[in-house]
């Protein structure tokens, strides 16, 4: 927990985004994720929740977003983190650390694989999150840089 630290602006909400998702379960697990960004749960913890196997809630999640519980838990930790650079309010490692990454290393890489850039580069591009970040894909159109199984 941050003692000192500078009060965060809200995230964007993804809420819109997950009321689209036509499965409650699926819905459900979404906003629990998005409320465990700094301590990420794992994938067992959100299936034994609904009372289902690992494998079902994939599946779920397959069906309705294209891709696997922890490809999207990545992915919207990584559209946080994005928003939080550009608050310029934190150090990348403080926001890799409020985003449940490891280290700064572990998140700069999946960080560029997602977004084409370094945290660094991002913090200095003034474009706006959502002409970078877009929309989540499955419920839109599909990205690029997003690995799907």
């Amino acid at each position: 927990e941050r003692s000192n630290a500078v009060p965060l602006q809200p995230h964007p909400p993804l809420t819109d985004e997950i009321g689209h998702i036509s499965d409650s379960r699926v819905r459900r697990t979404a906003l629990e994720m998005e409320q465990h960004m700094a301590n990420p749960l794992p994938i067992h913890e959100f299936s034994a929740r609904l009372n289902l196997s690992v494998r079902q809630l994939e599946r779920l999640f397959h069906d309705h977003l294209h891709m696997r519980p922890m490809t999207f838990y990545r992915l919207i930790r990584l559209r946080y983190a994005y928003h939080l650079l550009q608050q310029g309010q934190l150090t990348i490692t403080e926001i890799a650390l409020e985003t449940g990454f490891a280290d700064s290393a572990h998140f700069s890489r999946r960080f560029k694989s997602m977004f084409g850039m370094t945290p660094k580069a991002a913090r200095n591009t003034p474009k706006a999150a959502g002409d970078i970040i877009g929309r989540l894909p499955g419920l839109a159109t599909e990205r690029t840089g997003v690995r799907l199984f």
